[in-house]
C-alpha cells in the first residue's frame, strides 16, 4: 500500500495524456473517438493557434462529408489528489482518495 498523487482527471469519453507545451510538460484530455469539428480545421484554414483538435480528417456521414478530429480539452483538477489502492480479501481492490 503506497500513496500516490494524481491531480487531474478527464470526463467520460476522454483520456488523460501528458504532452509538452513549450518547455514544460502539461496534462490534457483527448477524446477517445473522433468528433465532428469545424470544417475549417480540415481545410487547414483554422487559426494557427487553434489546438482544440488534432488529427483532423474528412469522414462520410450518409451523403455528407464532415470534418472529424480527436478533440483536446483541459483536464479537471481533483479536490483530493492523493490516493492509496487497498486490497480487501474476498472483495477486490478499491482506490481511496484523500
Amino acid at each position: 500500500m503506497r500513496p500516490a498523487y494524481e491531480p487531474y482527471y478527464c470526463h467520460d469519453g476522454y483520456r488523460l495524456v501528458s504532452r509538452y507545451g513549450g518547455e514544460r510538460r502539461e496534462a490534457a484530455c483527448v477524446s477517445v473517438e473522433r468528433q465532428t469539428v469545424r470544417n475549417a480545421i480540415c481545410r487547414g484554414s483554422g487559426s494557427a493557434g487553434d489546438s482544440s483538435s488534432i488529427s483532423a480528417r474528412w469522414a462520410r456521414e450518409g451523403d455528407l462529408a464532415v470534418c472529424k478530429a480527436y478533440v483536446t480539452q483541459r483536464p479537471s483538477r481533483r479536490e483530493k489528489p492523493h490516493f492509496v489502492d487497498v486490497t480487501i480479501d474476498g472483495v477486490g481492490r478499491q482506490r481511496i482518495w484523500y
